[in-house]
């Protein structure tokens, strides 16, 4: 009984592995029929796996699509839809082609932690992406509408160089804690800013103060993790927060105590621990 069970078991996992190579083959028949110079497939564009070998594309042991890279090829077209198919894919870059693409597509992919589709022509409202998320690339397009969200592990957001509108009021109690890189500059944003971002320049204001009163060196302070932002040239108005979020202090400073202490900075075996000058 145990023998039969495992046996059908086993069957099933096979079905569904047939069944997920022939969607991804089925994505890549669609593109090569649409962009025919842009990589080299069989003849039979459904012959199993052999997507895999194609420039670009980085593949699992079992043939799932883990990978897509592209960059500066001149596709002028659009992305077909059926990229949705590749829902294992953990990274996709499609960078300086000139395509168009619906970004519906890719708010459906589970797996997915690494989007850029910068320099291109996509055009019309960011979606809400999935929570596994880290990095969101969508600059040097036509985007007009920002999201009603951002999934919270998000590490960078590079949004610069596009038309997006509207305020950013919406991200006021927004999560930003995951972020080392947040570039909204060149669009046509208004209203005022959300505190987070009197955050941002505090803490680096912080980190350079440390540094400049000898209590941390430059090593050191280069390591801190601080978030990098840009928000120039859009038509905020009001003054600049001036607020710091308690939470990020207390966590540069554990990374201050953690990183020195690593780099031999801090004397562990004295009473008076203190910083090496």
């Amino acid at each position: 009984m145990k023998v039969i069970l495992f046996l059908c078991l086993l069957v099933l996992l096979l079905s569904q592995l047939v069944i997920a190579r022939n969607v991804q083959t089925g994505f890549f028949a669609e593109l090569v029929e649409r962009f025919p110079r842009l990589m080299e497939l069989p003849e039979d564009p459904y012959f199993p796996d052999r997507y895999c070998l194609a420039h670009g594309v980085g593949c699992s042991p079992n043939a799932e699509v883990r990978s897509f890279i592209i960059h500066n090829i001149d596709l002028d077209g659009e992305l077909p839809y059926s990229i949705n198919r590749l829902y294992l894919a953990e990274k996709i870059v499609i960078s300086g082609c000139l395509i168009s693409a619906d970004l519906e597509a890719f708010s459906s992919m589970r797996s997915l932690k690494y989007l850029n589709l910068s320099n291109n022509k996509i055009t019309g409202q960011i979606p809400v992406f999935n929570q596994q998320l880290l990095v969101l690339d969508l600059s040097g397009n036509n985007l007009s509408t920002l999201p009603p969200a951002f999934p919270f592990t998000l590490t960078q957001l590079k949004l610069q160089n596009n038309r997006l509108e509207g305020t950013l009021k919406r991200y006021e109690k927004v999560n930003f804690s995951n972020l080392t890189h947040f570039i909204l500059s060149n669009n046509m944003l208004t209203g005022e800013l959300p505190s987070c971002f009197g955050s941002f320049k505090k803490l680096q204001e912080f980190r350079d103060w440390l540094v400049l009163v000898k209590f941390i060196n430059l090593s050191i302070a280069n390591s801190i993790h601080t978030i990098q932002s840009d928000i120039s040239n859009n038509n905020f108005s009001g003054e600049f927060p001036g607020t710091v979020l308690w939470l990020p202090v207390i966590r540069i400073m554990y990374e201050i105590i953690s990183l020195a202490s690593r780099h031999g900075f801090l004397r562990a075996n004295s009473p008076n621990s203190e910083l090496s000058m």
